[in-house]
């Protein structure tokens, strides 16, 4: 794995354990996702972020999606699932990663 995908990884672990699921915390994690859809030097795992969003902090979710653009990158990442568990064992970690 890239070193760099496993930082991210990590970080994306740690925002998701410190933020609340309320909707006031949308764009914090809004904000970390659309830096993640412009990484180019590895693929970064963002379909796996989004389907852990929608698993761990669904009223996050549900308000990221809310305010999105139809047609836009981000919106159609939002559009996609691959499972909770399809997720984690894709980017390696178990659920007790995250609290």
């Amino acid at each position: 794995m890239h070193p760099e995908k496993s930082s991210l990884i990590t970080a994306y672990i740690k925002l998701l354990n410190q933020t609340p699921d309320k909707l006031e915390n949308a764009q914090k994690i809004r904000d970390f996702l659309s830096d993640t859809v412009q990484i180019k030097k590895f693929v970064p795992p963002t379909v796996e972020f989004v389907s852990i969003l929608r698993y761990k902090k669904p009223r996050i979710h549900r308000a990221i999606m809310d305010s999105l653009m139809p047609r836009t990158s981000m919106h159609m990442v939002f559009q996609l699932n691959i499972g909770y568990e399809k997720a984690l064992e894709s980017i390696g970690l178990t659920n007790d990663y995250f609290k």
